[in-house]
């Protein structure tokens, strides 16, 4: 039980970090509009994928060898799930958002078919 509910705050976050890069990348957010975009993606997708790193590691430091806490595939299956989550509501709710949890989606796809290790990344 301790792993679902640990990994699902770790999904959660996890998701997060893509909607603080879609903000940030938004053309309609008039502070980051200031920066040209391809300096603006370049530098926030740095961001985006130094904290997912930097919060998967301390994560993986932190629960160590608990057992069932470590487990990518549990984690990329909680992953999956909360953006499939995320599609429904924003499609309901907030259409414009929409492409925010389908490209997190794709990018675990597209991590998971091409054989990639690393819960998200």
């Amino acid at each position: 039980m301790i792993d679902r509910v640990c990994s699902r705050d770790v999904d959660g976050l996890l998701r997060s970090f893509d909607y603080a890069l879609a903000t940030g990348l938004d053309p309609k957010n008039m502070a980051a509009a200031r920066v040209p975009e391809e300096i603006r993606r370049k530098v926030l997708t740095r961001l985006w994928d130094g904290a997912r790193r930097a919060f998967l590691d301390a994560y993986h430091g932190a629960v160590g060898d608990l057992p069932g806490l470590g487990n990518s595939d549990l984690l990329d299956f909680f992953l999956i799930e909360k953006a499939a989550y995320e599609i429904g509501y924003e499609a309901a709710n907030r259409p414009t958002w929409l492409p925010i949890p389908l490209n997190g989606l794709a990018r675990i796809i597209h991590r998971l078919r091409d054989g990639n290790e690393g819960s998200g990344l």
